[in-house]
């Protein structure tokens, strides 16, 4: 009867550490990498709104709320928001635009809970504004802008002045920049189209 010979497997050190190393640092290193593709969208994508520049950040126009408190970045960083920007909320057509924003929230289906809306005026709404937006709109956050100058804050952004008796629609995304903004008065639909794109470009928000 011949000897049974065992081979015996050489461990290699090198190679236990890596895969150690992989299993615990392959994971984080995956999804950072998901992050930052989803952090760099693509909003050359977008054909109908005018890109804001230079780079501008909701945070540096010092929102506040209608009891002129600081609105703070928790409250707006980690989504995306509908904003309309607006020297006066009081004029005629500004019910009008409010259903707008609505109806383009909910035509976004399942991605609807991703957006939020807002309006932000430099003229505080009257009493019976606020008792219709409550009735009507109970889910549309209202804000301030505590500027002396309208004119000058339409100007900062580089917003249209033919634009600035009705006010303008912005977006801006979950990291707080100001992307593109729309004369309110027009038709929704290419605002809508935007949106859509931007959303499904973006992982976050």
């Amino acid at each position: 009867m011949q000897p049974t010979h065992q081979h015996k497997v050489k461990k290699n050190p090198g190679l236990m550490l890596f895969l150690l190393t992989f299993v615990f640092v392959g994971p984080m290193l995956f999804a950072w990498v998901m992050y930052v593709k989803s952090s760099n969208i693509d909003y050359k994508t977008t054909n109908a709104g005018v890109f804001v520049k230079p780079l501008t950040y909701i945070s540096q126009l010092s929102p506040h709320t209608l009891k002129k408190s600081p609105i703070l970045d928790s409250e707006l960083l980690g989504k995306w928001w509908l904003i309309y920007l607006t020297p006066e909320i009081e004029h005629v057509k500004s019910q009008e635009i409010m259903y707008s924003m609505r109806q383009i929230q909910t035509a976004l289906g399942k991605d609807a809970h991703r957006i939020d809306r807002m309006t932000l005026s430099v003229t505080p709404p009257s009493t019976q504004r606020m008792r219709f937006i409550k009735e009507f709109h109970p889910d549309l956050k209202q804000g301030l802008i505590l500027s002396n100058d309208a004119h000058a804050l339409f100007d900062s952004l580089h917003l249209p002045t033919e634009s600035y008796d009705e006010g303008e629609f912005i977006i801006v995304d979950p990291h707080g920049q100001i992307v593109l903004h729309y004369n309110a008065a027009l038709p929704a639909k290419g605002l809508l189209s935007d949106l859509k794109k931007l959303l499904h470009a973006s992982q976050i928000g």
